[in-house]
């Protein structure tokens, strides 16, 4: 056998890397986020790149056109990995994200999501799920918001695609 990790064995490795990161930065990122707002982003974009060069994964950010200040944004990537919400932090580190509301009945998640200023959103009762995006829209006053939403509503499988939830469109509209 040569000195080359098989990729089975590189696949299960990162796997671990990545859940032990997740247990320790959940909680990292809520509690230093309590102490110092702001920070719990920062913490994300300092340790993100480095658990993700121990699993094999490079992040790279291509400058793109920065939208005026004024201007509210909303970002509506694929959801295919759990490195998809970090990757968006990295990219744009200004978001804010919408999650389904059932995410924060998971403690360690729940924390870092409101660390992270997550807005939560009931999906399973449409009609209360609109009324909240509608509030959502309505909060920026004059001042320009930036959303995340993953309108699939879920991981999608590798190499495939979850049918899009209509409520980033609602929100554009």
């Amino acid at each position: 056998m040569s000195g080359r990790v098989p990729r089975f064995l590189r696949l299960q490795l990162s796997r671990v890397i990545l859940v032990v990161a997740v247990v320790l930065l959940l909680p990292t990122i809520a509690v230093v986020e309590r102490v110092r707002r702001g920070a719990g982003r920062l913490v994300i974009r300092r340790c993100v790149p480095a658990v993700a060069r121990l699993c094999g994964v490079v992040f790279e950010v291509r400058a793109a056109p920065d939208p005026d200040d004024a201007q509210s944004c909303i970002f509506v990537p694929n959801h295919s990995s759990l490195l998809d919400i970090p990757a968006v932090l990295m990219a744009r580190p200004d978001v804010r994200f919408v999650a389904a509301a059932g995410l924060f009945h998971i403690p360690l998640l729940a924390a870092a999501m409101r660390a992270l200023d997550t807005v939560p959103i009931e999906r399973r009762r449409p009609e209360r799920a609109r009324r909240q995006l509608e509030e959502l829209a309505s909060s920026a006053g004059d001042g320009a918001f930036r959303i995340v939403i993953f309108p699939e509503g879920a991981l999608a499988p590798p190499g495939g695609r979850l049918p899009f939830k209509t409520g980033a469109f609602a929100l554009a509209i």
